[in-house]
């Protein structure tokens, strides 16, 4: 399991919703310190806990693993296009 990445989206859902840790510590029943710890990825999730909070946030669970995608500026892309060809 991908703790990072399932923090990561805890957070972008959580603040979507325009929830604070507290609040959705509150909702779940659990302390805003677990949430912090989830949200950084330093503690696993239990398949409940990840359960509950995508109740809470209204989105399904397997929104959680999906990663964030990637968007360059033309500039960016450019300058990576440039590096491959280069080989650097």
């Amino acid at each position: 399991m991908d703790n990072k990445r399932i923090g990561k989206n805890i957070k972008k859902y959580r603040e979507a919703k325009g929830l604070n840790q507290e609040d959705l510590a509150f909702k779940i029943k659990r302390s805003q310190g677990y949430i912090a710890l989830l949200e950084s990825g330093k503690r696993n999730i239990d398949a409940e806990i990840l359960y509950n909070i995508s109740v809470e946030l209204g989105t399904p669970v397997s929104a959680f693993y999906e990663e964030a995608p990637v968007y360059k500026t033309p500039q960016e892309q450019e300058l990576l296009d440039f590096l491959k060809a280069a080989k650097i």
